[in-house]
């Protein structure tokens, strides 16, 4: 892979990649950096763990080479527990390690007379020692952020993989460390979670999980510095950590000029517009409007809520300064659910201590919020950024393509604008890299 340049700057496209180890389950090491030929790094606001595809091209049977145990009675070759790490240079910062469980070998062919080409699966460590694990307690009454936190650190980044991470640390000479960060959440509540999965239980608490505006939106995920538990209304109240243009190619021109280059970090290779705005979807959804019917069974009476995204849209933390237009005739979204609202405050349930879920409240405004966010989806291509994470908020300037009057270099309204970052594909490949980016908006921006 291509190093950095002598004056310390980081031409677009650029990686140092110190280490590629692959860790056999009877304890091999064996450095793989000549036999991979792409790298692939997922991360994504709606998946718990990163997850990573190696592309192959073995002409010294790696394969082969990884030993057995008889006194274990394992028979050797790929088994789908060895690991992979690989550590990497970050210019003007510290070096970023990345661990996988590598857990599936596909498309192995033979390309050559003795050579084969195959592709390497892995996910964070974390979720092979999780995913096996069930929950079956009592948590609260706590802040759902507590009750998270606590999961987190018993089950995922847990003393287990601490432990493991420890081990490593003679072979890459550095320490394996992840950040926890969770957000915290509004209101006392009592769950007991009856045998479910660490990530099925995590993701019940996302939905239950309420802020002080009533709009709640959060998500458990994976990047290069840790896990999060965060409310995307905070998310994208960040200011954008880089601004990208796209610059349209005229001819076959090619500038080499130094001050070009600096530019070329800051530019959209290409984009592709996955959707922009879609009114049906939306009102399907409960954009616009929505009737929420909480059944309280105990008492035998029922309350109704409805939401008119008019009168509410003001109240989200938003992208743009715009509110989606449009709306269809008929009959709202409907919601219904059971409650136990104020019962927490009647002297007939006082000797239960109730803690009444808070989501009857929001589920209207949360779903509307959803769509809200999600209402503009743009792929980019931009050179490799390993600083960019999911849950960043970027620029994107994208010139107006075509149009009746005179408009050059004017931005694009509709797809220019701030972003946030939904997921992320870091490919290195054939001495070059890049980032492939989802990115979500509200609405247009005012020129």
């Amino acid at each position: 892979m291509a190093k950095e340049s002598k004056t310390g700057y980081r031409f677009a496209g650029d990686i140092d990649i110190k280490q590629s180890l692959l860790i056999s389950v009877t304890g091999q090491i064996i450095d793989i950096e000549k036999l991979i030929v792409e790298y692939n790094f997922y991360q994504s606001l709606h998946e718990h763990y990163m997850q990573c595809d190696l592309v192959i091209q073995d002409a010294v049977g790696l394969i082969d080479s990884l030993k057995g145990d008889s006194k274990n009675k394992l028979i050797g070759g790929f088994t789908g527990g060895e690991m992979f790490i690989i550590k990497f240079a970050v210019p003007g910062g510290k070096d970023i390690i990345l661990s996988f469980a590598l857990y599936e070998l596909t498309d192995r062919s033979r390309v050559d007379e003795k050579i084969e080409s195959y592709m390497l699966s892995g996910i964070s460590v974390e979720s092979y020692f999780s995913s096996v694990k069930k929950i079956s307690r009592s948590y609260g009454p706590n802040k759902i952020s507590a009750m998270v936190k606590s999961i987190v650190d018993e089950f995922v980044f847990s003393k287990e993989v601490k432990g493991l991470y420890n081990s490593y640390k003679g072979v890459t000479n550095s320490r394996l460390n992840k950040e926890v960060f969770v957000r915290d959440t509004s209101g006392l509540q009592k769950y007991i979670i009856p045998n479910m999965t660490v990530g099925e239980t995590i993701e019940l608490l996302s939905k239950e999980a309420n802020n002080t505006k009533n709009i709640p939106f959060y998500r458990f995920y994976e990047d290069t510095v840790g896990f999060k538990f965060e409310d995307v209304n905070e998310l994208i109240k960040q200011d954008f950590v880089k601004r990208f243009t796209y610059i349209p190619t005229i001819g076959n021109e090619v500038d080499n000029d130094q001050e070009d280059q600096y530019k070329d970090a800051s530019k959209i290779i290409e984009y592709t517009v996955q959707k922009q705005s879609n009114i049906l979807n939306n009102s399907q959804k409960g954009l616009f409007r929505s009737k929420t019917i909480n059944l309280d069974i105990l008492r035998k009476t029922k309350t109704e809520t409805t939401f008119d995204y008019e009168k509410r849209h003001s109240d989200f933390n938003t992208l743009q300064k715009f509110k989606i237009p449009g709306s269809i005739d008929g009959d709202p979204v409907l919601y219904m659910m059971q409650s136990r609202t104020n019962h927490d405050q009647d002297s007939l349930f006082t000797t239960e201590r109730p803690y009444p879920k808070k989501i009857n409240q929001s589920v209207g405004l949360t779903q509307s919020y959803k769509s809200h966010i999600f209402n503009n989806v743009v792929d980019v291509v931009i050179p490799g950024d390993e600083n960019l994470i999911v849950g960043n908020t970027i620029y994107l300037e994208i010139p107006v393509a075509t149009t009746l009057n005179k408009k050059d270099g004017q931005q694009d309204k509709y797809l220019s604008g701030k972003y946030l970052i939904t997921k992320i594909r870091h490919q290195m490949k054939e001495e070059q890299f890049f980032s492939y980016l989802e990115c979500v908006k509200d609405t247009g921006i005012e020129i």
